[in-house]
């Protein structure tokens, strides 16, 4: 048991400090744009993050996934 828990920690570790996406996008805009630039990417990022986790909270996807006229159209758009 503590070997496996010690095993979990450090593969989350890996993946918490290892660059992803989002963090080579914002190194990239931030090199050909600007530190203000960067910054302005990375709040967008935030944003889109916090208004998705609170839909799912509310239960919008759930809505989404029962409906498939609904699911269809925002498919389309």
């Amino acid at each position: 048991m503590t070997e496996t828990l010690i095993s979990f920690a450090l593969a989350t570790s890996v993946l918490a400090i290892s660059p992803g996406p989002d963090n080579i996008y914002v190194l990239v805009q931030s090199i050909t744009n600007g530190k203000a630039y960067g910054l302005a990417t990375v709040c967008g990022l935030i944003t889109g993050c916090i208004v998705h986790t609170t839909l799912l909270a509310f239960g919008v996807s759930a809505i989404i996934k029962a409906n498939e006229e609904l699911f269809f159209g925002i498919k389309v758009l």
